[in-house]
């Protein structure tokens, strides 16, 4: 096991929904590299997840946060742009991340007549490191992979875990990575869809989401007005409409709110208690105490 400093988090974007988080590059890559890479609880399930197009990697044009726990990323596919000024096929990548879970949608989008099929291909490995060994710099072993019908598992004496890749083909190579891969046929004008989930079961779990208790679903009123926006424009922690941890929410959440002349104050203060509420757990040995984690991910 190698030893190098501790990883730089600055230039990473995370998403998360405590205790499962994503940090990544800000293209949407998860590279074998620093802290990257999804975690849950104090260990790292997945190490690298790195989507190509046709071979190779997308040129990454955007991305953005639309909550703590939900991310989009834009990117074009180089080598099918075609010769015009303006790109043939782009790239959308949707990050949802929740307790236990993280779920990305892959959208191929054709501008215009287009017939071919294209391998998409999503590169993944994992270490299973645990948190401390990530922040000293300490490099491990990745963990070996399984094919299963529905895609990938790997696991240790703590956690199990599964990611399914419907209608991929999955392949693991010498070197301890996989490879799930997609013929997309793109016949445009239109779009092609993929989606892949990773699962966590944590069977010696310290720390967990609350138990039926979501994070901030909080009512944003007008400026100036008792009058409220309607639950579609509400801000969840959890950055999927409605609530995506079914539960009663505590008092002290759903009561705080603000009203102003200046209407992004609201909206920041909605904004500010879910990304806190992302960070809201819970011990196993006290499921009825939650608590605010330091940060992300240390």
């Amino acid at each position: 096991m190698g030893y190098g400093h501790q990883p730089w988090l600055h230039n990473l974007t995370t998403v998360l929904s405590a205790p499962t988080m994503v940090l990544s590059e800000p293209d949407g890559q998860m590279r074998r590299s620093g802290a990257q890479g999804a975690l849950h609880a104090d260990s790292r399930v997945l190490c690298q997840a790195v989507v190509e197009v046709a071979g190779a990697e997308p040129a990454p044009i955007s991305s953005s946060l639309a909550s703590a726990g939900t991310a989009l990323f834009t990117s074009i596919p180089r080598d099918l742009a075609g010769d015009g000024p303006d790109p043939v096929v782009w790239l959308t990548r949707e990050r949802i991340v929740t307790p236990g879970s993280v779920h990305e949608l892959l959208r191929l989008t054709a501008s215009r007549r287009i017939d071919v099929v294209v391998p998409l291909t999503l590169r993944v490995a994992a270490d299973m490191a645990m948190l401390a060994d990530i922040k000293a710099g300490r490099l491990g072993r990745l963990a070996p992979m399984a094919t299963t019908s529905s895609g990938l598992e790997w696991s240790d004496d703590r956690q199990r875990v599964r990611l399914s890749a419907p209608g991929a083909v999955a392949a693991i190579g010498s070197d301890g990575e996989a490879s799930l891969t997609w013929q997309v046929r793109l016949s445009g004008p239109g779009e092609h869809e993929i989606r892949w989930q990773l699962t966590v079961n944590d069977t010696t779990a310290v720390v967990m989401a609350p138990h039926g208790a979501p994070a901030s679903l909080v009512p944003i009123p007008r400026a100036r007005s008792s009058e409220e926006i309607p639950e579609t424009a509400q801000t969840h922690a959890s950055g999927m409409p409605g609530d995506a941890r079914d539960g009663a929410e505590s008092d002290q959440w759903l009561l705080a709110r603000a009203e102003s002349a200046d209407f992004r104050l609201p909206r920041l203060l909605s904004r500010s208690i879910a990304d806190a509420g992302a960070l809201r757990m819970v011990a196993a040995r006290a499921p009825d105490e939650a608590f605010l984690a330091a940060g992300a991910p240390w």
